[in-house]
């Protein structure tokens, strides 16, 4: 009798402690990512992206000097992407980037209602009910920018959803994305290289 009652008490124990784990887990699953707390840009930001842009366009012209590197903040960069760039096929919206000392951020809000036919936890819409569907979630790469032969690319060493670290495979299969998609791009050759410091990209150039 003794024993079926301390089993009857494990048992709860156990299915009270599977409980607050996965609460825990939910809240870490619906965090936020540091770059989706940062405050949102001033409404000329935007505007002055697109002027560190302009001189980028007019040094590769060879029309202006380019001696000091072209300084572009993370919330010039923010509201440029928030207002003027629409990421087609890319379930996340908005995309937001946060520079800390060489290492660059970018982060992206979804659901799972959002996420394309590719994606590996597509078939949950069939099962879930649609409060859950819609809650919003962060997903968030972390990694070192680098320059070379004429092409950018952000090398991701972390990844999250929310706040919980999970392997960049994994994310990519749940957004059903190839990273080389959006994740490597076309630099201008005369672009040297791309510092990363806190809050803000350093562009350097050829002469």
């Amino acid at each position: 009798m003794r024993g079926a009652r301390w089993g009857a008490w494990l048992a709860l124990a156990a299915a009270v402690g599977a409980a607050l784990v996965g609460i825990a887990l939910g809240a870490r699953l619906l965090g936020q990512p540091a770059a989706a707390s940062a405050e949102p840009p001033d409404p000329g930001a935007g505007l002055r992206a697109q002027s560190r842009l302009a001189e980028l366009l007019l040094r590769s012209g060879g029309l202006a000097r380019h001696d000091q590197p072209v300084g572009l903040a993370t919330a010039e960069l923010n509201a440029l992407l928030t207002r003027h760039v629409e990421a087609r096929r890319l379930p996340l919206f908005p995309v937001l980037v946060r520079a800390d000392a060489g290492i660059l951020e970018v982060a992206g809000r979804t659901s799972l209602r959002q996420l394309g036919p590719g994606s590996s936890l597509r078939g949950l819409a069939s099962v879930l009910p649609g409060a859950l569907l819609d809650l919003d979630l962060w997903v968030a790469v972390e990694g070192r920018v680098e320059v070379r032969d004429g092409t950018g690319e952000l090398v991701v060493e972390r990844a999250a959803i929310g706040r919980q670290r999970v392997p960049p495979s994994w994310l990519w299969a749940v957004l059903g994305l190839d990273p080389r998609e959006y994740l490597v791009w076309r630099m201008p050759r005369f672009v040297e290289r791309v510092e990363v410091q806190p809050g803000r990209l350093l562009i350097y150039t050829r002469r």
